[in-house]
């Protein structure tokens, strides 16, 4: 038995100290907020050795104020290079980040005159220097993606799904794709630059309530559609991220009420093939039913 316990012990010391085995490290700096401020970190982007980073602060007055927060860093050396804050008011955030050509363009929500609304913000990388603005009362950007001289901000407006295109050096407004219903609840979460094409991803619901699987293409210049898909309306229905790489798309949610993956020909639309698993493995059971 004693030989056993030996064996079984200098198995574990030599799987405890595989190179194979992930170890613990520190990191090589960090950054969190002290004092009497809160915040919450929601996206990142690298570029040219800077790290941008958005973030929801909370620590202005009054106490409960939240900020669309941006700040900047030496990606290597943690040091803070330039930051940006807008705490107008109550309820701000920025969620997202992309970087293009020299320039950062955070999107999310500010308020003005207690109203919230679609806000994006262009940076010039270096330094910070705030290049151009954008907001539109009644509504948040979510999403954004750059290319091909192009910004294009996706999120709600109202109460419908909302696609907003600029230029990307001067901000001038190109074109806009608004869709859905203001009594019914729907947007567009992700954004993706394909070329001269840009996808955009979210959910738009029926007259009952249900909602499905959206993907939308547009030219990124003109914002003329290419083609769109959407699923079969369902409970849950909704993609929440797309992605692209040379001539096809890829977009992930909820297809029915499961996990659903849908490919695509950037250029047509075409369904390459899909991934959709109905969320119960019992035929006879609803799976929305079981989802909820």
């Amino acid at each position: 038995m004693q030989s056993l316990a030996a064996l079984l012990s200098l198995f574990l010391t030599l799987a405890l100290s595989s190179p194979g085995r992930a170890q613990e490290r520190d990191p090589l700096w960090s950054d969190t907020y002290g004092g009497n401020v809160q915040g919450q970190a929601t996206d990142v982007e690298i570029s040219r050795g800077t790290a941008v980073v958005t973030s929801l602060w909370s620590g202005v007055v009054p106490r409960f104020a939240f900020g669309f927060h941006v700040r900047a860093y030496d990606a290597r050396r943690g040091v803070l290079l330039w930051e940006d804050l807008v705490n107008d008011g109550l309820i701000n955030i920025a969620n997202e980040v992309t970087i293009h050509q020299g320039r950062a363009y955070a999107v999310g929500m500010t308020e003005r005159e207690f109203v919230q609304g679609f806000a994006l913000r262009a940076y010039d990388l270096d330094g910070g220097a705030l290049a151009w603005e954008d907001w539109v009362p009644g509504g948040q950007a979510l999403a954004v993606g750059a290319g091909n001289r192009t910004v294009v901000a996706a999120g709600q407006m109202g109460a419908g799904f909302a696609v907003r295109a600029y230029d990307a050096r001067s901000g001038a407004f190109l074109w806009s794709d608004l869709q859905g219903d203001t009594n019914r609840t729907e947007y567009a979460t992700s954004v993706a630059m394909g070329g001269s094409v840009v996808v955009v991803a979210g959910f738009l619901r029926g007259d009952d309530q249900d909602s499905a699987f959206t993907v939308r293409s547009h030219d990124s210049r003109t914002g003329a559609l290419r083609w769109r898909d959407e699923s079969e309306p369902s409970r849950f229905g909704i993609a929440y991220e797309v992605a692209t790489r040379g001539r096809t798309v890829v977009a992930v949610g909820t297809i029915g009420c499961g996990f659903g993956v849908r490919a695509y020909s950037l250029t047509t639309g075409t369904v390459l093939w899909e991934d959709v698993e109905p969320g119960s493995p019992d035929p006879s059971v609803d799976p929305c039913d079981e989802a909820r």
